[in-house]
């Protein structure tokens, strides 16, 4: 079927639940149907809050400490926030990918996979029954057992990151100063799992429902997944949904640093016009973006100032009263959230 850019971003938008957002109780469904990107706690936060009606930070905490969302290494091999029901399945289909991907890496650190594998028999004895530990006690009680690595290199961090993506170990809760830590997934995570009979298909169905209309090659810059093997289980019978005419209400969104949606496509214009692109994508970093039905239209930035919370608005074009009035809500919205009252510009 034939359709206009505007109709795709639009639709994209509301699948993204930024046209309409859900009720929190329907957190772990928004969590489910997208991935959400969790590189950085504050990002996947404010993530969230776009795409779920009245969040509270508690509402999150809550799911992860009733591990009901779960933190782990998944798509394109970096940390985004899971329903917990999906680790397993995901974490076997896209674990071996990224493993086979920073092998020669691992290998620079002196993480060979001898050692990576006695490290792997030391860290299940480490956090066998252990509370959530961070990634400095685990090498604390790994040295003790005679398993040293380099603090001052990344070797550490490798070596948790190569713990999780074989689906020995996922991150917990952060402690109260932001540190992140770590379990055992097969403690952490004793409830039922789903167990697609096609994993691949059903990653794909799942990209679909939550980013389509969307190519083989957006869904491979999402996931991680080489194209190659995209295509053939796209050709294999996962078709996009049907593209329906979606009206463009003007609906204004600011999302984080490195939001799921903006580095949701690898085909990037019809999300931030061209000439743009270089302001939100730079150095590895994306930067926070100001939305309206599906496509990017401009940049904002926040800091704290004492007891309140600076945002400002950078738009690429000059915004309509109606333009600066949803903004305006939003970053509201965003001190609500946060709990800070806002002082709000647009340069």
């Amino acid at each position: 079927m034939e359709t206009s850019a505007d109709d795709v971003r639009s639709l994209r938008a509301r699948k993204q639940y930024l046209q309409a957002p859900a009720e929190p109780e329907y957190l772990r469904e928004v969590v489910g149907a997208l991935g959400i990107n969790a590189q950085r706690p504050s990002s996947m936060l404010l993530s969230l809050r776009a795409r779920v009606h009245g969040l509270e930070l508690n509402h999150v905490e809550e799911a992860i400490a009733k591990r009901m969302l779960v933190r782990t290494w998944a798509m394109r091999g970096t940390i985004h926030l899971l329903d917990g029901e999906d680790v397993r399945w995901m974490l076997a289909l896209l674990g071996p990918i990224f493993l086979a991907a920073g092998k020669r890496r691992r290998g620079e650190l002196g993480l060979s996979e001898e050692v990576a594998e006695r490290g792997l028999r030391l860290i299940r004895e480490a956090l066998k029954g252990k509370e959530p530990l961070t990634r400095w006690e685990i090498m604390d009680i790994l040295e003790e057992r005679g398993f040293s690595l380099d603090r001052t290199s990344q070797a550490p961090i490798h070596f948790i990151r190569y713990a999780v993506l074989k689906g020995l170990v996922c991150l917990g809760p952060y402690r109260s100063n932001g540190e992140p830590t770590y379990v055992l997934l097969d403690d952490w995570l004793r409830e039922k799992d789903r167990r697609p009979k096609e994993p691949l298909r059903e990653l794909i169905r799942r990209y679909l429902k939550g980013y389509g209309p969307a190519s083989p090659n957006d869904f491979a810059g999402w996931s991680g997944i080489p194209v190659t093997r995209a295509k053939e289980a796209w050709d294999y019978g996962c078709a996009d949904e049907p593209v329906h005419q979606a009206t463009a209400p003007g609906i204004v969104r600011l999302l984080p640093a490195f939001d799921s949606y903006i580095l949701g496509y690898r085909d990037r214009d019809l999300v931030v016009p061209k000439g743009r692109q270089k302001d939100v994508y730079h150095g590895g970093q994306t930067a926070a973006t100001v939305v309206m039905d599906g496509q990017v239209a401009g940049i904002w930035r926040y800091e704290r100032r004492g007891k309140r919370m600076a945002i400002d608005v950078s738009p690429f074009k000059p915004f309509t009263r109606g333009m600066k009035s949803r903004a305006a809500e939003e970053a509201g919205d965003i001190g609500r959230f946060l709990g800070f009252p806002v002082d709000f510009e647009i340069e």
